[in-house]
């Protein structure tokens, strides 16, 4: 991480304390912590939109792997059958095997995908409870300096109606931002756990699929070593 423990401390020790910073001649409430936890979400939502993209790359790039090692298996026991039935036997027993491994893995890739789908419409969600946590502080900060332009002209009359404005308008912000920041740390935090699972999942996949293809190619190549050596012994 980024930061040590003494920062995150001091940090936390800030946790609701909003500083008013002039910004182009305005005032504008800010944040510390909220805005390190924004950053961090920045980068996770990137990492996780790409790794999205490139697990529904993954699928299809195993999708087409799997129908190769099936149409592989199925063309090379055609060729064996024209000399022997048996060995045509042993071939398309093989197929079926393979297909049946490589299902298996397709199926369980796709539900690997499924959740990680889930997670990046988590994120999406959690972007748009940014959004309107930055409306409600621009809603804020309009209303708080309303206020303050009042109070500075004297105008006594509307200064009860933009106290309460102000306040309204306050509550909503600081509501907003204590649930957003709890949440955008909280995913921040368990962001290893979340996928951790998964991706055990998808290695143990990938072992088990290669296992299956490696036994059912076993089965069939002694087969095709004997056919070898028996064209060779009639060519002697």
């Amino acid at each position: 991480d980024r930061h040590t423990d003494a920062q995150r401390a001091r940090v936390g020790a800030i946790m609701f304390k909003r500083n008013r910073q002039k910004l182009f001649g305005k005032q504008r409430t800010v944040d510390a912590q909220f805005e390190e936890q924004r950053d961090n979400f920045k980068r996770l939502y990137k990492v996780v939109t790409h790794l999205d993209k490139d697990a529904a790359k993954y699928e299809a790039a195993i999708g087409a792997v799997a129908t190769s090692l099936q149409a592989l298996a199925k063309s090379i026991g055609k060729l064996y059958s024209e000399s022997d039935e048996e060995y045509g036997t042993k071939f398309d027993d093989s197929t079926v095997a393979i297909k049946a491994a490589t299902d298996d893995f397709v199926a369980q890739n796709q539900t690997l995908h499924a959740q990680l789908k889930e997670k990046v419409s988590r994120l999406e969600d959690l972007k748009n409870a940014v959004k309107q946590r930055d409306e409600a502080l621009l809603l804020h900060d309009s209303a708080q300096e309303a206020l303050e332009k009042l109070m500075d002209k004297g105008e006594k009359s509307k200064i009860a109606k933009a106290e309460s404005d102000a306040a309204d308008a306050q509550q909503k912000y600081e509501e907003l931002n204590a649930s957003v920041l709890q949440e955008l740390t909280a995913l921040f935090d368990a962001r290893t756990g979340d996928f951790e699972e998964s991706f055990k999942m998808l290695v143990a996949a990938q072992v088990e699929l290669f296992r299956e293809v490696t036994a059912a190619f076993a089965q069939i190549a002694p087969a095709a070593a004997d056919d070898d050596a028996g064209v060779s012994s009639a060519r002697r």
